[in-house]
């Protein structure tokens, strides 16, 4: 993400969580840490180390990189998606933003997608649209 004079800008993510026919898998509409209990869809823009609760044991995803550094690019994830091993999806959340122009800010998101026995097969499709916007 990069504004050159702008007076900062936004990211909105827009679609609904995935699903398989008539299936979805649940976004749970707080912040949560993933669970192999449990049904649930989320994402964050943070570096996730170990998390546990049956995501893999290394880090998945990686933090917010100011190029060249930050006394150049600018942006921070908003509060639901700046937690580390915490997840959350909503649709049309603003999942980071910054108040200032700024040169390239790369973020990576990571998600998470948990499934019981009890979820069906299948194939599971999400269209997500991520858009930014520049403010002036």
């Amino acid at each position: 993400m990069g504004t050159y004079l702008a007076s900062g800008y936004t990211v909105v993510t827009s679609g609904n969580p995935p699903t398989n026919g008539s299936h979805p898998i649940v976004a749970p509409s707080n912040l949560f840490t993933a669970s192999s209990a449990a049904e649930q869809f989320g994402i964050n823009l943070r570096a996730n180390p170990s998390c546990g609760g049956g995501m893999p044991a290394l880090t998945v995803g990686a933090d917010p990189n100011p190029i060249p550094d930050s006394t150049f690019s600018f942006g921070t994830p908003t509060t639901n998606y700046n937690t580390v091993c915490r997840f959350s999806y909503n649709n049309l959340d603003t999942i980071t933003s910054s108040t200032k122009s700024s040169g390239e800010m790369d973020y990576t998101i990571s998600y998470v997608i948990n499934t019981t026995n009890a979820t069906p097969g299948g194939t599971y499709t999400m269209n997500q649209v991520l858009i930014a916007t520049s403010s002036f």
